[in-house]
């Protein structure tokens, strides 16, 4: 079941709510990395330089988290953690940090 949850967070990051960096519109024609953490700031701590390395390449990156971190007590906080992992990725990629869902 556990599985079965993991590809349709996969499935719906990837087909239904896709998020990009305006300034590129990279057309994933090298590859696109997927990945799947745990926490917020895992994929920074953990999967990095990997993921600078594949933006820069031009390479399109996924990231999907399980946990937003704050246990359901505090959405302004989650929120504030998902703005600061959006401008690790416009730095990583050395674009604007303007994003549209």
């Amino acid at each position: 079941m556990r599985t079965f949850i993991a590809l349709l967070i996969v499935w719906i990051s990837i087909v239904v709510m896709p998020i990009h960096a305006s300034a590129n519109t990279a057309d994933c024609s090298l590859g696109t990395l997927v990945m799947v953490v745990a926490h917020l700031d895992d994929d920074l701590l953990f999967v990095n330089p990997g993921i600078s390395g594949k933006l820069k390449a031009g390479w399109c990156v996924t990231t999907v988290h399980l946990i937003g971190g704050a246990n359901g007590a505090n959405f302004d906080y989650v929120k504030l953690r998902e703005k600061g992992t959006r401008l690790a990725y416009a730095r990583m990629a050395c674009v604007a940090d303007d994003w549209t869902e």
